[in-house]
């Protein structure tokens, strides 16, 4: 067990017992590390720093001038292998914070630090760091008198020491070596009772760090020119302040409503034809090759699945049903209660001895007579005879599609192919899915989607064999087939096969693959066709509601909104309506339309009232809309809330320090004059490395 005590004096080498080994002992540990990567100050070494410590050389060669001070080699190697081991120390002890959502401790490590640069000869990327900028930020840090004090030190070595041992405890209990799950909610109690008692073990930090073939005074010495650096970039970032101005200037540009028009433009299917025509397996498998993260399956989601599919749908059933005259009867005294009364308010007197005329006269003020609603039950009961008939023919069906085995034990279930099926009834539907994860089924596989769908990839998810119904000794009469959803009909099912991740090849995904390139090809030749219709309807001033009738579609229209908002748009008349339906206050029904978020995204990049956007791809539908911003709408400055004006203080914060950073960080970078004496171009310098060469700047 840990000791409870002050922290000791950095002089006197500290200690730490390892029991780290558990943290890469599955991918469990590995992912929290990962996730800490995410979020953490890395330091990236490219180009020439990594060529430096790949080998070759002397190690004093020289390597840059940084302030007229000579960089050798083994400078570089020392300050790598001290920045190494702090970012490690970090990550570990930061994916204990980071799992416990003790988000406080970690965020004035990472809130506000960006570096840059990962090569000394050119402008790098945010989140990365070249050794070689500790010199400029050293020399920045000595002339503003930045420094670490102990105290800071010691509170950084208790922080860490506090992760990584919480870390190692909640593993020695035995719910993880159970579960291999952390007890997360222990472990923050842990880390606050440790920041309390200020609770260290000298001893482990030693082991631990001895292990990492580091120790104390080099940890030390690491965190204190890490820290320092950390200082200079956060003062650096700290030094750009926003007006009260700018934020009313932000919170009008980006609090506005715009609304916009809209044309719906759907490429035509003679140029999918082309496209399809064009496409040889050659370019398909060199699409696959180039595109195997969009094909391939991504470990996490686990396997997909397949199979074949007959449907017995209930329309062709529906629509050859004849109902009696005395269904018909039946079916509407079996409703009226329900469907057929002519108002709520009317009630039933309960009760009571009827004469027949009396009878006939209450029902009369009670239900809609059977001649006003006739097509109605008609529908109603055809639906109804449709789904009976539908269910005799499956039944039916069982007896084609599954024998019984005749040849003893180990005898599989024989029978007629889908194939057969269809043949002598062309109204069935058959057919083989392609391989497809559960949220797909709805979208890829329409007519064959079941409850027994959705219990196969429940069986997929708790590792449990998938059964072929076809392939059982004993088939019920509710379990040889399904209830389509969707009501669409019955379904039977066969060979469903799985696709694990790593086993799928060019062959098992080509449907897909092809599938998928067409789309992509088909909507590349149909944007580059609207983009140059856009360009001469700019030219010749065509109006959208001329590409409208033009393309055989209508304007539409979406309400203010702002910059992420949704728009609802009105709903169509049914079938053989003229009027679209209302609710009970009269207003006409709307609904969200799936592509107002691209439209609203292309039509915030309009500068101009009147003008045009690119063309919005929406490729879940296969079309493009065109957008028109039309008018604005100003936020009222009194209705900015406290906290949209903290939202907006924080971004423009955020900007004005970056861009101010980097001004900064260039200026320190020019000063510090940097020069190189590696070679860009071996070929130039058959010399090789050496002290010889003039620098290159």
């Amino acid at each position: 067990m840990a000791t409870t005590k002050p922290a000791a004096p950095l002089e006197k080498e500290l200690t730490f017992e390892d029991r780290l080994k558990l943290f890469m002992r599955n991918n469990e540990k590995l992912l929290w590390v990962i996730l800490l990567v995410l979020i953490s100050f890395s330091f990236a070494f490219t180009g020439p720093v990594m060529d430096m410590f790949s080998g070759g050389g002397r190690s004093n060669d020289k390597l840059y001038l940084v302030y007229d001070e000579t960089v050798y080699k083994n400078d570089l190697q020392e300050l790598h292998s001290q920045f190494s081991t702090v970012t490690q120390l970090r990550q570990i002890a930061m994916s204990t914070y980071f799992g416990a959502s003790l988000f406080t401790e970690i965020s004035p490590r990472f809130a506000t630090i960006k570096a840059y640069v990962d090569n000394p000869t050119q402008e790098g990327t945010q989140r990365s760091f070249s050794v070689l900028d500790s010199y400029i930020y050293e020399r920045e840090a000595d002339r503003l008198g930045i420094y670490v004090s102990e105290e800071e030190l010691i509170e950084e070595i208790l922080f860490l020491y506090r992760g990584i041992q919480v870390a190692i405890d909640s593993e020695e209990t035995a719910s993880f070596k159970a579960t291999q799950k952390r007890d997360t909610a222990a472990m923050a109690i842990q880390l606050a009772q440790f920041k309390e008692n200020r609770t260290f073990d000298a001893q482990k930090w030693k082991d631990f760090l001895k292990k990492r073939r580091t120790n104390p005074k080099q940890v030390e010495k690491a965190l204190r020119k890490y820290m320092r650096i950390e200082k200079v970039m956060n003062y650096i970032l700290a030094t750009k302040s926003v007006s009260e101005d700018d934020v009313l200037v932000k919170y009008r540009e980006e609090e506005q409503s715009k609304n916009f028009s809209f044309v719906e433009y759907k490429p035509a299917e003679d140029l999918r034809k082309e496209v399809e025509a064009s496409i040889t397996d050659e370019a398909l498998k060199a699409h696959y090759d180039e595109s195997l993260g969009k094909y391939q399956l991504p470990p996490a989601r686990g396997a997909k699945l397949k199979f074949d599919y007959l449907l017995i749908p209930f329309d062709h059933f529906k629509e050859n049903a004849k109902p009696t005259e005395e269904n018909i009867k039946e079916h509407y005294m079996k409703v009226r209660d329900k469907k057929f009364k002519k108002s709520l308010d009317i009630e039933d007197e309960g009760f009571e001895v009827l004469t027949p005329e009396e009878k006939k006269a209450r029902e009369e003020k009670l239900y809609s007579p059977l001649e006003e609603v006739r097509d109605q039950v008609i529908a109603d009961l055809k639906v109804e005879l449709g789904e009976k008939d539908a269910e005799a023919y499956a039944i039916s069906l069982k007896t084609d599609l599954y024998k019984a085995p005749t040849g003893g034990a180990g005898s599989k279930v024989s029978g007629k192919t889908f194939a057969d099926i269809a043949k002598v009834n062309s109204f069935v539907k058959t057919g083989t899915t392609p391989f497809m994860y559960s949220y797909e089924v709805r979208d890829k596989a329409p007519d064959a989607n079941s409850a027994q769908v959705t219990t196969w990839f429940g069986h997929i998810r708790a590792n449990k064999n998938v059964t072929d119904p076809t392939k059982v000794k004993k088939i019920a009469a509710t379990s040889a087939y399904y209830r389509a959803h969707g009501s669409k009909g019955f379904i039977f099912y066969k060979n469903p096969t799985l696709l694990n991740p790593g086993e799928e090849s060019f062959e098992d995904l080509k449907e897909e693959v092809r599938k998928g390139y067409i789309t992509a090809k088909f909507l590349d030749k149909a944007e580059e066709t609207l983009k140059a219709r856009l360009e001469k309807a700019k030219t010749d001033r065509t109006s959208l509601e001329d590409l409208a009738k033009e393309w055989g579609s209508k304007v539409q229209t979406s309400d203010f909104q702002k910059r992420f908002g949704s728009i609802m748009l009105p709903e169509e008349p049914a079938e053989g309506e003229t009027e679209p339906p209302k609710d009970k206050d009269g207003n006409v029904k709307k609904k969200y339309f799936p592509a107002g978020r691209s439209v609203l995204s292309a039509g915030f990049e309009i500068e101009k009232e009147g003008e045009l956007a690119d063309p919005v791809r929406f490729e879940r539908d296969e079309v493009f809309y065109v957008v028109r911003y039309d008018a604005s709408q100003a936020p009222d400055d009194l209705d900015m809330t406290d906290a949209s004006r903290r939202r907006w203080l924080g971004q423009l914060e955020a900007d004005a320090r970056d861009i101010y950073f980097t001004q900064r960080y260039g200026e320190l970078r020019s000063e510090a004059n940097f020069q190189s004496f590696i070679a860009s171009e071996p070929e130039e310098n058959p010399e090789g490395e050496g002290e010889g060469k003039a620098p290159q700047g």
